[in-house]
């Protein structure tokens, strides 16, 4: 069962679903992430906007928010991969619900590759290591 809008705020044991990541709410406004994406080569992402970005849009038009122009909340992921890190997740709101969303926080170089960008002769494009 969804906690309903009345304890949004207070500290819930819940668990939600959210399009690749798992997530548990708490008194403060901070979600705890996982990122899972086997399929494309990433068995777990530490910190990502791609489990935070869209969670908020979900809590916002689920109505698990503030119904607000803007609501900013913290993001933790990493933690069972010992990679702990947050990221700040805005929701911007108009009259027909999430119109935007800003993930945003600092970051440390892991690695780094260039790539080049080629145009398939189908138009698909596709990235190399150069």
């Amino acid at each position: 069962m969804f906690p309903s809008k009345e304890t949004t705020g207070r500290f819930m044991t819940k668990s939600i679903l959210c399009p690749g990541a798992r997530m548990g709410i708490f008194q403060h406004p901070v979600i705890n992430g996982r990122m899972f994406a086997p399929a494309i080569g990433i068995d777990e992402d530490p910190v990502t906007g791609n489990a935070n970005g869209p969670c908020g849009a979900y809590l916002s038009h689920y109505g698990r928010l503030p119904a607000q122009a803007a609501v900013t909340f913290c993001g933790r992921q990493g933690v069972a991969m010992g990679k702990e890190g947050m990221v700040e997740v805005t929701v911007h709101r108009d009259e027909d619900g999430p119109c935007r969303v800003q993930v945003g926080g600092h970051a440390a170089e892991a690695g780094r590759m260039e790539v080049a960008l080629h145009v398939e002769d189908d138009g698909r494009i596709t990235a190399r290591s150069v």
